[in-house]
């Protein structure tokens, strides 16, 4: 009986930066669903970010993807260029840090992509360290 109560405690403790980490990224999908330019400041300054489309990668460090977001989503709300996600789970790693997967759906361009984000606690927040997109070309 104490062996379950123990397992419990450790299954509780293990999920719980998942936990927290999930509730980051809901903030991230409201920020995207209300087009708020805030989506930039859930990013660390020294992120790296992944952009693949087609054949080529492009990769930002974290500074320059939160200057290009603060430009990008005024335009984005213009042209009516909405993220959704579906699918999501978030999965603690061993060194702490939180994968979270989902299934993104392009509402402009009507094409569903992979999506991956690493999630770290810095100055207690959640924040991206790095991010994995798909763009449709």
């Amino acid at each position: 009986m104490i062996h379950l109560f123990a397992a419990a405690a450790v299954i509780a403790i293990a999920s719980q930066p998942a936990d927290e980490a999930r509730a980051a990224f809901g903030q991230y999908e409201t920020y995207t669903r209300e087009y708020d330019v805030r989506l930039a400041d859930l990013y660390a300054d020294d992120a790296q970010v992944v952009a693949r489309r087609g054949g080529a990668t492009r990769m930002m460090r974290g500074d320059q993807w939160k200057a290009l977001i603060r430009v990008g989503v005024p335009v984005a709300k213009q042209r009516g260029d909405l993220d959704t996600f579906s699918d999501v789970e978030a999965i603690t790693l061993p060194d702490g840090t939180v994968r979270v997967r989902a299934v993104r759906f392009n509402h402009l361009k009507n094409y569903k992509s992979p999506y991956s984000a690493v999630w770290r606690q810095q100055g207690g927040r959640w924040l991206i360290v790095r991010e994995e997109i798909q763009v449709a070309p």
